[in-house]
């Protein structure tokens, strides 16, 4: 019996520092997983419509197994979304202008940096993008490199 009981309080005292914990980072602004909970999020994409405007659309993508070139991106079924490029949003390509070879980060997508303009001009040969939003904005896109 007071084995159970010390089991019960055990429990008990875990869960009130859990709790503590969570609030505490709620508190500093922070989830769980470390990031801000204002900051930036990443979304993997197909864009399907970009105007030099600003306006930017694009379906979420997932990627899946191929038997060519290992995987592929494909658009995951009404995930359509409508935005707006930051005015300072940033630009990268796995395969860049003064780079030798490809250039990827630590999640893969392309490193290089490239204007807007040029990469404006290369749509709709955009492969899949990692994009970056912060609040209503994207503030950065990077291309997946695909052979």
């Amino acid at each position: 019996m007071r084995t159970k009981r010390v089991v019960a309080l055990s429990v008990a005292i875990a869960a009130i520092v859990l709790g503590v914990a969570v609030a505490v980072l709620a508190w500093h602004g922070k989830s769980v997983t470390g990031e801000s909970a204002s900051g930036p999020r990443r979304q993997n994409a197909i864009i399907t419509a970009i105007e030099a405007d600003g306006r930017i659309e694009w379906d979420e993508a997932r990627f899946v197994h191929a038997e060519v070139d290992n995987n592929i991106a494909e658009p995951i079924p009404d995930s359509h979304h409508v935005g707006r490029l930051s005015d300072s949003a940033t630009f990268f390509v796995p395969l860049g202008e003064t780079s030798d070879g490809v250039t990827l980060d630590a999640t893969g997508a392309g490193a290089s940096p490239i204007s807007r303009d040029k990469f404006l001009a290369s749509w709709p040969n955009v492969y899949a993008v990692q994009l970056t939003i912060k609040g209503d904005l994207i503030i950065k896109v990077a291309e997946y490199y695909h052979p």
